[in-house]
């Protein structure tokens, strides 16, 4: 996508779509597999298209827990994934301002956020902190010339 100055961006300009998404049944240990193949760190928790939640490796890691013995991490694994997202994060909306997301990304100090559809909890996309720094590079900073 060209982003231009002139024209504001809203967030439905930058999401990314399709999503990688999981049940919330699904174990932990296929959700970090997931991740893995997807080369994510971030997981929309969905049930029939409608986001129930949001699971990051932090949530991951924080599950696992760094004093736990490996029965304790093997058990934790076997867990539900609804037992470890996040239920209560940001959202977004495609029809929002850049500059509204990333303020909630500042004030959240979240890596992606998922996108629902206005008035909805319908998933449509997710929107990463890595894609507004894409954006901003394209526009803010000079093409390398191809001569160096």
């Amino acid at each position: 996508m060209t982003i231009s100055a002139n024209k504001p961006v809203l967030v439905g300009d930058l999401m990314t779509q399709p999503v990688a998404v999981i049940n919330p049944g699904t174990r932990v240990r296929e959700a970090v597999e997931l991740m893995r193949r997807h080369n994510v760190r971030h997981l929309p928790v969905v049930s029939d298209g409608i986001l129930e939640g949001f699971l990051s490796q932090n949530d991951i890691r924080e599950t696992l827990g760094f004093q736990a013995d490996d029965l304790q991490v093997k058990e934790r694994l076997d867990w539900a994934v609804f037992r470890v997202m996040n239920e209560d994060g940001p959202r977004l909306t495609p029809e929002q301002p850049i500059r509204h997301a990333i303020d909630v990304f500042l004030a959240s100090k979240a890596g992606a956020i998922p996108v629902v559809a206005q008035g909805s909890r319908q998933l449509v996309g997710i929107l990463s902190n890595l894609d507004v720094l894409r954006a901003a590079r394209d526009l803010f900073l000079e093409p390398e010339r191809a001569d160096r």
